[in-house]
């Protein structure tokens, strides 16, 4: 993997696109019409890169106190941090590709606690939401 060549050079690239990832769920309601803004309590983006497939598997978490999916949020912070490294390797590897963006699970809101049951251990790219009603 691109990113396991040099720790150093993973670190920084990881933490550019941690930042870019959090930013981008923040401001979701900047770029998808109709999504309103949110105040997010929390928004965690990980990388765990998997060398032996191949791969950079990320994780977009955000949680917010209220009445509202967080989803978009979740979907755009994780979007964000894979094109930004895609953006920081593709002149090491143009051939790079993002695929199996989805919403992993859902707590709180109108539909309660949700988990995607299609999901499997092959995910390429991972994002779940919370909502905490108070």
């Amino acid at each position: 993997s691109t990113l396991d060549r040099s720790s150093a050079a993973s670190d920084v690239y990881k933490r550019q696109a941690r930042v870019a990832g959090i930013q981008g769920a923040k401001r979701c309601a900047d770029l998808i019409p109709l999504c309103h803004p949110l105040a997010l309590s929390k928004v965690d983006i990980n990388f765990d890169v998997q060398a032996d497939k191949n791969r950079i598997k990320a994780t977009c978490y955000c949680k917010l106190s209220g009445k509202t999916g967080v989803e978009m949020e979740a979907l755009t912070g994780v979007n964000v941090a894979l094109l930004t490294l895609f953006d920081m390797c593709k002149a090491i590897d143009p051939t790079m590709h993002m695929e199996g963006v989805r919403v992993l699970e859902k707590k709180g809101g109108k539909t309660g606690h949700w988990n995607n049951s299609e999901v499997s251990n092959e995910v390429s790219n991972e994002l779940s939401s919370e909502v905490s009603q108070q």
